[in-house]
């Protein structure tokens, strides 16, 4: 909604006689905008969906009109319709890290990791310090392709670089950096897991993976201590048994060898 009504209210005026308005500029399609905005913000999601569409057909090349219509239908779990619509809006705005970026997340939702690394490209390329943007595409690089762990790592790692107080892109960096493997990968998977959880203490799933990381280097002792954090946090119960079962292992062998690690 914020970045269509930035849209419609930056949005020139009509030109002269015999052109076409620019998207935005009419003003009997802002009036039905900013309806729809409104709507939208009440929680009136069909009634929305209703005003976009009279919009639409007053100038159905409105890229912001579709965005936000796209939003309606997230809102609805309409996701099909929000796809048709992003698809669109990306048609008419080829350039708008925006738009791009939205779309490359949907795409990224449902899983079609080629789509969304070509979009999300795009969208770097047009707005190359966007934190956001870069996160989304290592997101994608990730789950794409094992091949692609050394793309997740160079544009998660620019992303947290962006935006440092951001716990969940620390997470993602972390997760591309076990991918990678490279040899001073686990000491750089770990430093970022604890900044996540510096920024965000409730992250079970990084006490999950320091634990993976500390026993991976034989850190006996830490890897108890996060595991059984995460014991404490986690609502997943398969998830909790698989690490009481660590758990158990690692105190069994303290028992085995007291007097030497495990």
């Amino acid at each position: 909604i914020a970045w269509a009504r930035g849209q419609l209210e930056t949005a020139p005026q009509p030109a002269g006689e015999g052109r076409r308005p620019a998207a935005g500029s009419s003003e009997d399609v802002q009036a039905i905008l900013r309806s729809g905005f409104a709507l939208q913000e009440e929680g009136k999601l069909e009634e929305a969906v209703r005003r976009y569409r009279e919009a639409l057909e007053l100038d159905e090349e409105q890229a912001p009109t579709h965005a936000a219509l796209a939003g309606v239908y997230l809102q609805l779990g309409r996701e099909d319709e929000a796809l048709q619509e992003l698809e669109r809006a990306a048609e008419l705005a080829p350039e708008n890290a925006f738009v791009l970026g939205q779309l490359g997340r949907l795409y990224l939702r449902r899983e079609e990791f080629e789509k969304s690394v070509a979009v999300l490209e795009r969208a770097r390329a047009a707005e190359p310090d966007d934190p956001q943007i870069r996160s989304l595409l290592g997101a994608a690089y990730y789950y794409r392709s094992y091949v692609d762990a050394e793309s997740a790592v160079a544009e998660l790692a620019k992303a947290a670089e962006l935006a440092p107080e951001e716990a969940d892109v620390h997470f993602h960096l972390a997760m591309a950096y076990m991918r990678r493997d490279d040899p001073p990968d686990a000491e750089r998977a770990i430093h970022s897991l604890n900044r996540v959880l510096e920024l965000d203490p409730s992250q079970s799933d990084a006490y999950y993976y320091l634990g993976q990381l500390y026993a991976g280097s034989g850190q006996w002792d830490a890897a108890r201590d996060a595991w059984r954090r995460y014991v404490s946090l986690s609502d997943d119960a398969e998830s909790v048994k698989r690490v009481r079962s660590w758990l158990r292992d690692l105190e069994e062998r303290r028992d085995a060898a007291p007097n030497s690690a495990p």
